[in-house]
Order: structure tokens, then sequence, then C-alpha cells
């Protein structure tokens, strides 16, 4: 599973963190990555930190993915496609696999 060093996490603001937003939408199509129901245009996904920012995960393409509000709500709650994965580090891996996968163009 990602670690990540102990380090001050990147945060970004403006137009940084719209233009990081704009990319994770490309990335992830536009669609929610557990459930793939789609966003709209006008109101696309929020981005949902793997690693909270609580605990040094950095506002990056890689630590950020689309979460529909139904399947962003059951992700804090460790579950991912009506699976309860157990703890939060599962949730992590899986959504670093999901992550890798899309990188792929599966």
């Amino acid at each position: 599973m990602k670690s990540y060093p102990k380090h001050k996490p990147t945060r970004l603001k403006g137009k940084a963190l719209d233009l990081l937003h704009k990319e994770i939408r490309k990335r992830d199509r536009n669609k929610c990555v557990v459930c793939g129901t789609t966003a709209s245009m006008m109101n696309p996904y929020p981005a949902h930190h793997i690693v909270y920012k609580s605990q040094g995960g950095d506002d990056s393409l890689e630590n950020l993915v689309s979460l529909c509000p139904t399947c962003h709500a059951q992700a804090h709650l460790h579950n991912i496609n009506g699976w309860r994965m157990g703890s939060k580090s599962k949730v992590m891996e899986w959504f670093f696999n999901r992550i890798d996968e899309l990188n792929k163009g599966v």
C-alpha cells in the first residue's frame, strides 16, 4: 500500500486547485470511480482524499478520486460497492488500485 513520507502535505488553492479537479474529472471520465454513475457538467462530483488531509494526504492527482455522494458517504464507512472493507487501509488500497486501472484505460 502507498505510504506518504512525513512532510508538510501539498495544499492547493484557487486556480491550481481548479486545474487539479479538472484533471481528476478527466482521468475519472467524469464518473464515480466506484459505481460508475456520470456526474453532470454543471454539478461535478467532489474529489475525495484517499489519504485524508488530517492524516497527511496531499492535494494531488494520486490522492484524489471522484465519488458520487452515496459512494463518498459509504467510503467513509469503509464500504465499497456494498462490500464492507473492514478498515481504512483496505479502502485506500482499493482506491489506489482503481487509479492504476484508470491510468491504464481500464
